[in-house]
């Protein structure tokens, strides 16, 4: 290869690589030129992708896409043409520089940005180097957000570098290093006083104390010997925040991730003899005398089939201990690179690239996912929280099952039905989705059980209140010092567990009955009556009620109405003082109301 000086024919040809001679010309084409914030030159954006390419991303080996680093915005900068890309450099660095180039493809950056990746990934024998290439670029971009002077600019460019890039594309191609860091810078910018305040907390986090992580070291190496590298990863920013919202949490402790402790062993090429080498290890951990409380229920094993989405592949566990929790992640060394760098790994170690497809959603954003993916599975990535509600999904504005396969860039939309899903997702639909939706799915289930568990024992003790007279037909509408005892006689904190306990049969009615005789809770001693009324809504109903109520010596205690879209309502009202005796007199006289004609009395 050489380098051309000038148009003088007569000037010397002297031999240089492939990569010196990027940096030459890319460094003549630019000159002078600047990048957004007016002041850096544009020439070292070229270099810093390219760094990424040797040193952050190791890749070293590999000329051709380093070379293409270098030049990967001259076509789209109008800096060279394609052909004069082949005469100096070769058709196999013109194809990656061609490949990663949008050329102005729609009216506007949105357009170009789906259109570019529309075309990439529907050519389905993608080099993995053309993605790899795209994360460099893009790595370096994400770094310099804060230095776009345009407010509206710098704020959409966040926007689709956090979602595009981070949480779509970084994530797609298993590459986690990145992806949080891409993320960090995003948020940064997004919203700098939340990305303070939770770095802040991350960095004053005692659990990342320099003596605490020496003694965690220690406890470790106690265990497993030398045998085992302990590696701290410490959470990121966007990680963290994004946890603690979405588990409503005021507070970092319990989110294991802030420290997380990855156990590094030798390898072992058996996948089955790792899988049980990494099983012994988690039970060594669990048997240890060191004093440490260990949350099994946060045992995830990503291995075979519950590998995740994105290829990472792991065991792990977490430590409640009293500075908070702490992931322990169990890996070996090949696996832990493929977890933290996914498709870099890949090309450097020779395996099958990963495939990936693209999604639109109606608002022409960009979503990427395995192939094969359900409509469930977008649903997931798109807002995991929809997955507890009844929604439907169109693609190509055709309405499609939750558990069929979506074909690469559809425009995918999703549209709430009802807020709340009473129904669990069936077995069958949870062995075809991917692991992460699997995973979310399940929780929901274990949702609605529960939710469903309670609402069958509140009825179960609305009846036997009814049955038994007790004035009221629910245990909330008891005064608190006696509903409180209820609970201690049951050792359960909240009326909620009691109902859910009762609905699954945990707890019996029996036990129930036995607590109230023994509180001496009885219709004669609380002295209470309800009266439920069903029907039309109507202005003056309450108003007449509290008039017959008041005549019969009895006061209004609590009421409980709902009033639906059909304009029927159910009203409930908790009356003290009424006699006995008078009861029937009193429900006799409301039964009567002219207001109430059309609707349906019950007296308890």
């Amino acid at each position: 290869m050489f380098l051309e000086r000038g148009a003088d024919t007569n000037a010397k040809e002297i031999p240089v690589s492939l990569v010196d001679l990027a940096k030459a010309v890319v460094r003549r084409w630019y000159s002078g030129a600047l990048r957004d914030d007016g002041k850096t030159p544009a020439y070292d954006h070229q270099k810093e992708t390219a760094r990424n390419i040797e040193e952050v991303f190791r890749i070293n080996n590999d000329p051709n896409l380093v070379a293409a680093a270098w030049l990967h915005d001259v076509i789209e900068d109008g800096k060279a043409n394609e052909k004069t890309l082949i005469r100096l450099f070769g058709e196999e660095v013109t194809k990656l520089v061609m490949a990663v180039s949008k050329f102005r493809l729609g009216n506007s950056r949105e357009d170009s940005l789906r259109i570019y990746f529309e075309k990439l990934l529907k050519e389905g024998s993608l080099d993995i180097r053309v993605l790899i290439l795209k994360m460099a670029d893009h790595f370096h971009n994400s770094q310099t957000l804060g230095a776009i002077r345009d407010t509206e600019k710098r704020f959409r460019k966040a926007e689709e570098s956090l979602r595009v890039y981070g949480l779509g594309l970084a994530e797609a191609l298993g590459m986690w290093e990145i992806r949080n860091r891409i993320c960090d810078n995003a948020f940064k910018v997004l919203n700098p006083s939340e990305f303070l305040r939770i770095y802040h907390l991350i960095d004053n986090d005692p659990r990342l104390n320099q003596s605490f992580v020496g003694q965690m070291e220690g406890y470790f190496q106690s265990i497993f010997g030398d045998d085992c590298r302990v590696k701290l990863i410490r959470g990121g920013v966007w990680h963290i925040h994004d946890k603690a919202r979405r588990r409503r949490l005021g507070e970092i402790s319990d989110i294991g991730d802030v420290a997380s402790y990855h156990l590094i062993f030798s390898d072992i090429k058996d996948e089955k003899e790792r899988i049980e080498f990494l099983h012994q290890m988690v039970g060594r951990l669990a048997a240890s005398k060191l004093g440490v409380f260990i949350d099994e229920s946060r045992n995830n094993f990503y291995f075979g089939p519950n590998k995740s989405d994105s290829g990472y592949e792991a065991m792990q566990t977490t430590l409640i201990m009293e500075q908070g929790a702490i992931e322990i992640v169990f890996e070996t060394k090949s696996v832990h690179e493929r977890n933290m760098w996914g498709a870099v790994y890949d090309l450097k170690n020779g395996l099958p690239q990963r495939d990936i497809v693209m999604f639109l959603d109606p608002q022409n954003r960009i979503w990427f996912l395995p192939p094969g993916s359900k409509g469930l599975d977008f649903v997931y990535k798109y807002d995991p929280q929809m997955l507890g509600k009844n929604f439907q999904i169109r693609a190509n504005d055709r309405i499609v099952s939750s558990d069929q396969p979506l074909e690469n860039a559809q425009v995918v939309e999703v549209s709430i039905l009802d807020e709340e899903r009473v129904d669990p997702y069936p077995k069958e639909i949870l062995d075809k989705v991917g692991f992460g939706t699997r995973k979310c799915l399940m929780e929901v289930n274990r949702r609605i059980d529960a939710k469903n568990k309670q609402k069958l024992g509140l009825n179960k003790v609305r009846n036997f209140l009814i049955e038994n007279r007790i004035g009221v037909i629910d245990l909330t509408d008891l005064p608190e010092h006696l509903l409180n005892r209820i609970l201690a006689h049951f050792g359960i904190s909240t009326i909620f567990d009691l109902y859910h306990d009762i609905g699954s049969g945990a707890k019996k009615l029996e036990e129930l009955a036995s607590s109230l005789k023994d509180l001496g809770v009885t219709k004669e001693r609380l002295g209470y009556s309800s009266i439920e009324v069903f029907g039309r809504n109507k202005q003056g109903i309450l108003f007449a009620l509290s008039g017959v109520i008041s005549e019969f010596g009895g006061d209004i205690i609590k009421i409980k109405s709902n009033v639906f879209s059909d304009d029927s309502f159910v009203l409930l009202v908790v009356v003290r003082g009424v006699d006995l005796y008078q009861e029937d007199k009193l429900f006799e006289k409301i039964r009567l109301l002219p207001i109430l004609e059309d609707s349906q009395v019950v007296l308890i």
